[in-house]
């Protein structure tokens, strides 16, 4: 069995990887080949299902291909084809790497041969129709902006997998663009019938008073509970009742209250441009391009990036025009995949902008959002997983505060400072030779480099989780203390043993 949270990741992957992929057909941005388009695209595996549904509906469920057409199409986008009139480079990349989550493909072990789990064509039909055709029109992702694909995903943040305990129905949520709630009914029927009602409003925060509560009280069965709540069930999430050990999302409570969290461009726009003008204006009217590739952005709670995919927008724009001014040779140096717009994109992405967020599927989403934004047709990946980060922007602290191995700032004298100064030095470099590389470096070897700076970095990190860990897991300033000076005991008892921290 896999761990529930594991799964769902890798369900929220395959969408990502659906939305990205819609998103570059549409754009023309993989291959005009017919081999590819007839073979591989989600496009020619729509138009084939469609035909299937109409003429096989009944046994579309009893069908399968579909998903292993899905598994050899994102293992294309990956790896790279060469095709009879046209060749795709791989993409490399975090998203389409088979080896997250080789369960997907039938392996246990990244190392297995490839045997695809038997998903009916049925399902992969229906997740299709809902991501391709709105009111039964085909939804044109070409006519997209990046913010609004944003909203494709973002809808399903903010969900956890869980294991249903008892027959189960999904209610539908109380506001317009929440979540419905999945509710075990034996539990409601194990409680008085005078209490259901108002159980179910504190599960799904939905009213249940007049007739419905007066059924909701008199039901002895999960079937007749069901028929009691009636239009409240959202038919679409549960068409019948869910059994004892399904699978079912489960939204937060911040999720089924407010619904999602999409963040159009309309309002991006004009706070980028006001938090970028005051910096802009300090570069005069015109700025060198080095001024502007020095520059910093960074959105401590970035969502699926919609801040940052408009900073990248404006300030690529600024860009072309310092380069019209300072370096009008600069088409001698960009790809011929590329226009001068699309070039500074991919720079300012790589350069300039920065990102944290708590949830680590946010992240993903916001490397989603800026490769969309600056992909190139025969380009790899932008490399973003050294400037877009998954942590806490609130709780931190500085590096004086981890030379202490403390809250406060100043050098533990048991610690060999020059040591720690020493590796955040090297990982100043490492990051520069990443933020400044040429398209001449992989994202391979770009991924070497952010591979030497985590093991510079790793120990670090452990000591300041170890600090961190030490004021919140006490409530009061003397047990605080108290734990802060066992894990200073025990930092220097690594710093003495040579010992990795993390294995210590």
């Amino acid at each position: 069995k896999r761990d529930k949270n594991e799964v769902y990741h890798s369900l929220l992957t395959v969408l990502l990887r659906s939305v990205f992929t819609l998103y570059a057909e549409d754009r023309d941005l993989l291959s005009s080949d017919p081999v590819f388009l007839n073979n591989y695209s989600i496009n020619g595996l729509f138009a084939k299902l469609r035909e299937d549904a109409s003429k096989y509906h009944d046994s579309m469920n009893l069908r399968y291909g579909a998903w292993a057409h899905l598994l050899s199409l994102f293992r294309l986008i990956y790896e790279g084809i060469e095709l009879e009139t046209d060749s795709i480079p791989g993409r490399k990349g975090h998203l389409f790497d088979p080896d997250r989550f080789p369960f997907l493909e039938g392996r246990a072990k990244p190392e297995d041969s490839f045997n695809p789990p038997r998903i009916s064509d049925g399902v992969v039909w229906r997740v299709l129709s809902n991501l391709m055709t709105l009111d039964g029109e085909r939804i044109s992702y070409r006519a997209l902006d990046v913010e609004q694909i944003g909203s494709v995903y973002e809808t399903v943040m903010g969900f956890q997998l869980e294991i249903a305990t008892g027959p189960s129905i999904a209610i539908k949520p109380a506001k317009t663009h929440g979540a419905p709630v999945v509710v075990n009914l034996n539990e409601v029927l194990s409680i008085p019938a005078a209490k259901r009602a108002t159980k179910l409003k504190e599960l799904t925060d939905n009213k249940f008073d007049g007739r419905i509560g007066e059924a909701i009280k008199i039901a002895s069965t999960p079937q007749e509970l069901r028929s009691a709540i009636g239009n409240k069930i959202a038919d679409w999430a549960t068409p019948e009742i869910v059994g004892k050990g399904s699978m079912i999302l489960q939204p937060s409570d911040a999720r089924r209250r407010s619904g999602s969290h999409y963040t159009p461009r309309s309002l991006t726009a004009p706070i980028v441009a006001k938090a970028l003008e005051p910096i802009l204006l300090q570069l005069g009217d015109n700025p060198k391009p080095e001024q502007i590739l020095a520059l910093k952005v960074c959105d401590p709670a970035m969502g699926s990036g919609a801040f940052l995919v408009e900073a990248c927008r404006q300030l690529s724009e600024i860009l072309v025009k310092s380069w019209a001014t300072h370096r009008p040779n600069i088409r001698n140096e960009i790809p011929p995949d590329e226009d001068e717009l699309l070039y500074a994109r991919r720079m300012i992405a790589q350069r300039c902008l920065y990102g944290i967020d708590k949830n680590p599927m946010a992240v993903n989403l916001a490397k989603l959002s800026l490769w969309l934004a600056t992909f190139a047709k025969q380009h790899e990946f932008t490399f973003l997983d050294h400037c877009l980060k998954c942590g806490d922007s609130l709780v931190g602290l500085s590096i004086s505060q981890i030379l202490a191995v403390a809250w406060d700032s100043g050098p533990n004298p048991s610690l060999p400072h020059a040591s720690i100064v020493d590796r955040l030095k090297r990982v100043r470099i490492i990051r520069n030779q990443i933020s400044e590389a040429t398209d001449n470096i992989s994202v391979d070897q770009l991924a070497t480099l952010k591979g030497q700076e985590d093991v510079l970095l790793n120990d670090l990190r452990c000591i300041g989780d170890a600090v961190v860990y030490s004021f919140f897991s006490k409530d009061k300033p003397r047990s605080r203390k108290e734990e802060l000076n066992r894990v200073q005991l025990l930092v220097e008892s690594w710093f003495a043993s040579g010992i990795p921290f993390e294995k210590f």
